[in-house]
């Protein structure tokens, strides 16, 4: 089972898209009289999303201990859920103080990272590491 199709190269282009805004409202114009780092542009203010937040809802496992193919053992990371533990399946947290902080674990691709999305391993290639893990092989 692989990644998501996408999922990186998708947060790249976001991360080039949001570079180049950056960059390209920079050398635009300079500041004006009372314009700042940290103010809004005169003239007008920055967007604020008032819509009410959507309750998070936890995505449903990609696999179950019924429905791991033979030769396949669940995730130990994620238990089959094929999506990321720490951050619930989000890509980020939306706790820290700015807004969004990036998922350390899955760093904003969403899947587990261990299992790449799949929610489950092949016995065949466990590592003697990953073998602890399943103390029935």
């Amino acid at each position: 089972m692989g990644e998501v199709p996408g999922a990186y190269e998708e947060s790249e282009r976001a991360e080039r898209v949001r570079r180049a805004r950056l960059v390209g409202s920079a050398e635009q114009s300079a500041p004006a009289p009372g314009a700042g780092p940290g103010l809004p542009p005169p003239g007008g203010s920055e967007a604020v999303d008032r819509r009410e937040p959507v309750e998070f809802r936890p995505p449903e496992p990609v696999r179950t201990p019924g429905t791991v193919t033979p030769g396949f053992v669940l995730c130990y990371e994620c238990d089959g859920l094929g999506a990321c533990d720490r951050c619930g399946g989000r890509g980020w947290f939306p706790d820290a103080p700015p807004g969004r902080r990036r998922c350390p674990a899955c760093f904003g691709r969403r899947v587990c990272p261990i299992c790449r999305g799949g929610g489950e391993l092949a016995v065949s290639d466990l590592s003697a590491y990953q073998r602890g893990y399943y103390p029935e092989l």
